[in-house]
C-alpha cells in the first residue's frame, strides 16, 4: 500500500482513468451537505491566490485505488474504492469552468480545464477511456452528458428543459448547474484583466491547492477489507451499499460475469432511488426504506432480532452460517424478497391486503414485517393468507384498544418466525402461536376485555389518537352493508366528541346533581361511546352547542354510517354514551376476532 499527497494536478493530469466499479452505490451528493461546502473552500483558496496571499491548501480527505489491469497501449485505469462521490464532483466542478472559459471567449484556460477532464485517447474502440473518472453504471449516462456538452445551454438542451430551468432529472447535471452558477457569480462582470486574473486564479487554486491523499493498493492489499474498514471509521455509506459491495466483490473474485449479475439482481434498487432510499419513520427515527427491507429480511433468515445498527455484520455472519447456496443466490434472494416488500404499498386499501396494511401503518408496528415477508413470499393460497392477516391485525388491535405495551414485540414476533421457520407458515400455526400466550406482554386479549375497554375506560385519553382513528373507521366500515355508499376513508378525519369536554358552560348536569355525577361525566366523556369522525372539524362554538344544533352539524358535514345513526337519537347524555360504548364493542369484536380456543 502506498500512500502519497497529492495535488489535483497532479491526479487529473495524468493520462488515468479512475473506474468505480458498477456495484458501489449511485452519486449521493447534493447542495446542502456536499457542494456548498465544497464550493466555499475552492472559492476561499482562488480568493487567497487572486490576493496574491500565501497559499493555503484544502485537504479533501483520502481516496483508495486498486491497480486495473490495463492491455499494452490503453489508457493506465485504477478502480476507485473508496472516493468516487468526491471524484466524481471535482470533474463537474472542473467541467463548468472550462465551459465558462469558453463562453467568456477565453480558449487558454478552456483547454487548461479540459485537459483535467479528458485523457488523450489514440483509438476509439473504447470511447468510455476518454473519461478521467467513470463513475458508477447508474450514473455514466448523466456524467457522460455533462463532460461532453460543452456548455450549459447544450446541457440544458439535452435534457429538453429551458434554459432558466434550475433543476434536472438527477443529482448529476443538478450539480454542475449549482456549480456552474457559483463559478459565474464569483467572476461577476470582470474586464478582460480581471476575467484573465480570476480565471488563473480558479486554475491555480484547483491544480495546487486541493490536496487528497492518494492511497494505492498492492496486490496482496485486501481491497473489501479497507473499503469496510473506511466505512466503519466514518464514511457516510448506508448498511445495503457495504452489503452490494461485498456480494459483488466475492462474485468478481469468484469468477461471475459483474455486469450481468448486476443488471438481473440488483439494478433495481439503484435505478428506484426515489423508493428504496427514501427515508422513512420507524418508530421515533427516520431510515432509508432499503436498510429497513434488510433489517427485517436479516430477522427472517436469522431468526434472530437485529441490531439496526450492526446489519451489515449480521448479513455477513447470515451467509457465514447459511446453508451454501453461492453468492448468486444470496443476491437473487435479496431481489426475490424485495419484490414482495415493495408489493406491501401496492396494494389497493379497498383490497383486504391494502386494508391491513393501511392499519399496521396506523398501530406503528414494524416488527411483524419480516413474517410478512415470508407470509407473502411463500403462502400463495390467497384465504391461508387472509386468516393469517386477520388474526395478527385481530391481536395488535386488541393490544392496542386494551392499551397493552408493545415493548416486547421484538421478541415475540422473532420467537413467532422461528416456531412458524420450524413447523410451517400456516394460519393454523400463527393462531396457536398467539392464542398460547398469557402475560401482560403478549396475550391477546378476549370479548370480555375489548367490553370493559370500550365501556369502562376513557380511551380517548389513553389510546393514541391514530389507533383510536383507525378504530373507529374499522367500525364505519363493518356498518356499511349492500345499499351503503362506499365512502373512502381518509387519515385525516377528525376525533370528535359528541358530549363536549367544555360540557360544564353547554351542557349542564340536571338541578341536583352530585360531585360524584360531575366526576362520573368528566370520566364518561372520553369513552369510545362519546366519540365520532368527521371530516371537517367543526366550530367551537357548534361543538359546544346544544345537541339539537349539533345534530344539524353533524348532518350537514358527515355521510358516515355512525354519524346517521348518532343523530337519530333525540337526547344525548349519560345513558346513550353507555349504550353506544356497548354497541360499539360488539361491532369491534365482529371486526377484530377473537377465536373461540376450542375451535383452535
Amino acid at each position: 500500500m502506498d500512500a502519497t499527497d497529492r495535488n489535483l494536478g497532479t491526479i487529473f493530469d495524468m493520462n488515468l482513468r479512475i473506474v468505480a466499479p458498477l456495484f458501489q452505490r449511485p452519486y449521493v451528493w447534493n447542495k446542502g451537505k456536499n457542494w456548498e461546502p465544497l464550493w466555499e473552500g475552492i472559492q476561499e483558496v482562488a480568493e487567497r491566490r487572486l490576493a496574491n496571499d500565501l497559499p493555503r491548501p484544502r485537504f479533501l480527505g483520502a481516496i483508495v485505488l486498486d491497480q486495473l489491469p490495463t492491455q499494452t497501449g490503453d489508457v493506465e485505469a485504477r478502480q476507485v474504492i473508496d472516493g468516487q462521490q468526491r471524484l466524481t464532483t471535482l470533474q463537474i466542478v472542473l467541467a463548468a469552468m472550462r465551459d465558462i472559459c469558453k463562453e467568456k471567449g477565453s480558449e487558454n484556460y478552456n483547454e487548461a480545464f479540459r485537459r483535467l477532464t479528458t485523457n488523450f485517447v489514440t483509438s476509439k474502440k473504447f470511447p468510455e477511456a476518454a473519461y478521467k473518472v467513470w463513475p458508477t453504471n447508474k450514473d455514466r449516462e448523466y456524467f457522460s452528458s455533462v463532460i461532453d456538452s460543452g456548455s450549459k445551454e447544450a446541457l440544458l438542451a439535452h435534457y429538453g428543459v429551458l434554459a432558466a430551468s434550475k433543476d434536472l432529472e438527477h443529482l448529476i447535471p443538478n450539480a454542475y448547474l449549482f456549480f456552474h452558477s457559483v463559478v459565474i457569480e464569483w467572476i461577476g462582470e470582470a474586464g478582460e484583466d480581471e476575467l484573465e486574473s480570476k480565471l488563473e486564479s480558479l486554475l491555480t487554486a484547483m491544480r495546487q491547492d486541493l490536496l487528497m491523499v492518494v492511497i494505492d493498493l498492492g496486490e496482496k492489499d485486501d481491497a473489501q477489507m479497507i473499503f469496510e474498514t473506511l466505512n466503519a471509521l466514518g464514511t457516510p455509506l448506508l448498511p445495503a451499499d457495504l452489503v452490494k459491495n461485498f456480494l459483488f466483490h466475492l462474485a468478481e473474485a469468484e469468477g461471475y460475469d459483474i455486469e450481468e449479475l448486476y443488471n438481473k439482481y440488483w439494478s433495481g434498487f439503484d435505478e428506484n432511488t426515489s423508493y428504496w432510499r427514501k427515508e422513512v419513520r420507524q418508530g421515533r427515527l427516520n431510515r432509508p426504506r432499503i436498510d429497513l427491507y434488510l433489517h427485517h429480511y436479516l430477522t427472517l433468515k436469522k431468526q434472530e432480532d437485529i441490531g439496526a445498527t450492526h446489519l451489515f455484520a449480521s448479513f455477513k455472519d447470515h451467509m457465514k452460517n447459511g446453508k451454501s447456496k453461492g453468492v448468486e443466490g444470496y443476491i437473487a434472494s435479496l431481489k426475490d424478497y424485495s419484490e414482495v416488500y415493495s408489493s406491501f404499498e401496492k396494494y389497493p386499501q379497498d383490497s383486504r391486503e391494502g386494508l391491513f396494511f393501511y392499519r399496521l401503518a396506523q398501530l406503528d408496528t414494524n416488527t411483524v414485517y419480516p413474517i410478512l415477508l415470508e407470509v407473502f413470499h411463500s403462502v400463495k393460497d390467497t384465504k391461508e393468507r387472509t386468516l393469517i392477516l386477520d388474526d395478527i391485525e385481530s391481536y395488535l388491535v386488541r393490544r392496542a384498544i386494551c392499551c397493552l405495551t408493545q415493548k416486547n414485540y421484538n421478541r415475540f414476533f422473532v420467537e413467532l418466525v422461528k416456531r412458524l421457520s420450524e413447523n410451517g407458515f400456516t394460519s393454523v400455526n400463527v393462531r396457536e402461536y398467539l392464542l398460547a400466550k398469557d402475560a401482560d406482554t403478549s396475550r391477546w386479549p378476549d370479548d370480555s376485555e375489548i367490553f370493559t375497554a370500550f365501556v369502562d375506560t376513557p380511551m380517548y385519553s389513553w389510546v393514541k389518537r391514530a389507533n383510536l382513528r383507525m378504530i373507529l373507521e374499522g367500525i364505519e366500515i363493518a356498518k356499511w352493508d349492500s345499499k351503503s355508499e362506499k365512502i373512502q376513508i381518509i387519515d385525516k378525519l377528525t376525533i370528535e366528541h359528541v358530549l363536549p369536554q367544555a360540557w360544564r358552560e353547554h351542557w349542564t348536569l340536571p338541578d341536583g346533581s352530585s360531585v360524584e355525577d360531575e366526576i362520573a361525566r368528566d370520566k364518561i366523556i372520553h369513552s369510545i361511546g362519546n366519540l365520532t369522525l368527521l371530516t371537517k372539524q367543526l366550530n367551537p362554538s357548534v361543538s359546544n352547542g346544544s345537541w339539537s344544533l349539533k345534530k344539524d352539524e353533524l348532518a350537514k358535514h358527515s355521510a358516515l354510517t355512525m354519524n346517521r345513526e348518532l343523530i337519530a337519537s333525540d337526547n344525548w347524555a349519560e345513558t346513550q354514551i353507555k349504550k353506544r360504548s356497548s354497541e360499539l364493542s360488539m361491532i369491534a369484536c365482529n371486526v377484530w376476532e377473537y377465536p373461540n380456543p376450542k375451535q383452535g
